[in-house]
């Protein structure tokens, strides 16, 4: 069992993380999108690979590098949020 506080660092980074996330991922939608489809592909892999390593490296930071399925959980969510957000914003 993992104590509390781990838990709400967890939840909270994993928010912060997710957030950016979404946001940087609409920054970075031209790149990702390119014409030329290796371009696509390579960039997509580095953008998902990049992305990966710092959330990993953020939860190794935050709580000792305890990670659950449920900060998983937390980052998807917190990208659907922004999602809905965003979109009622436009």
């Amino acid at each position: 069992m993992i104590n509390i506080k781990a838990q709400l660092s967890i939840i909270i980074f994993s928010y912060i993380y997710g957030s950016l996330f979404y946001y940087l991922l609409f920054l970075c939608r031209n790149y990702i999108n390119y014409k030329n489809r290796i371009y696509k592909i390579i960039n997509t892999i580095s953008f998902f690979l990049l992305f990966s390593l710092l959330y990993f490296i953020g939860i190794e930071i935050v709580c000792d590098g305890i990670l659950h399925i449920y900060s998983l959980f937390i980052v998807i969510l917190t990208g659907y949020i922004e999602h809905i957000i965003a979109k009622n914003i436009k």
